[in-house]
C-alpha cells in the first residue's frame, strides 16, 4: 500500500496521534481492502444499512437528504481521512438517513465492522479516539436540535452571526 495513504490516515479521527508506521502496524492486525469508486457513483441510498467501516483516503463524497417531493438538501461533504457514518457502524438500526455519492473518483479503506471492533478492542488509543469522535457528533447534533427547535428566527440569526464573528475573529 502507498505510504501516502498512511499519512492521510493520520488525519482520521480514529488514528489521531498515530505515526504512519503505527497506523500500518495497527492495520496489519485486521482485514481490510481498498475500494475505488468512480465520480458520481452512488455509495449508499437512504434507508440502506451501513455495512462497512469505510475511511475516505482519496476523493470526496456528498451526503444528501431527500424529501417525498424530490427536493434534496446537501447535509455534508465528506473529504479525505473521514470515517463514513461512524454512529451507524455498530447501531442495531443501522439504516442510513441520507444518500451518499462520490463527487469525484474516491478511494476507500474498507473494513467490516467486526474488524473495526478488533482495532478498538486491541488499541486503547483507537478506542478513545472513536469514543471522542462519537461524542463530538452527539454534541453537534444536540446543538443543531436546540437551534432548530427552540430558537426563534431572530435568535437563529443572532447565533449564526456570533458564530461567524467568532470563527473570523472579528
Amino acid at each position: 500500500m502507498k505510504e501516502s495513504i498512511f499519512v492521510t490516515l493520520q488525519k482520521c479521527t480514529v488514528f489521531e496521534g498515530f505515526t504512519p508506521e503505527e497506523i500500518r502496524e495497527a492495520l496489519s492486525m485486521v482485514s481490510y481492502r481498498m475500494v475505488e469508486l468512480a465520480a458520481r457513483e452512488t455509495y449508499v441510498l437512504a434507508g440502506m444499512p451501513c455495512r462497512y467501516a469505510d475511511i475516505i483516503v482519496e476523493g470526496e463524497m456528498i451526503a444528501r437528504m431527500s424529501g417525498l417531493s424530490g427536493k434534496q438538501a446537501q447535509i455534508d461533504r465528506l473529504g479525505e481521512s473521514m470515517l463514513i457514518a461512524p454512529a451507524y457502524i455498530f447501531a442495531h438500526n443501522n439504516e442510513m438517513p441520507v444518500s451518499v455519492e462520490t463527487s469525484k473518483k474516491t478511494t476507500l479503506l474498507r473494513m467490516r465492522p467486526s474488524e473495526l471492533k478488533l482495532l478498538i478492542d486491541t488499541d486503547e488509543r483507537i478506542r478513545w479516539n472513536f469514543i471522542q469522535h462519537l461524542s463530538r457528533i452527539d454534541i453537534f447534533l444536540s446543538q443543531k436540535m436546540r437551534m432548530l427547535s427552540l430558537f426563534s428566527v431572530k435568535e437563529k440569526v443572532a447565533q449564526y452571526l456570533i458564530k461567524m464573528a467568532t470563527e473570523q475573529q472579528s
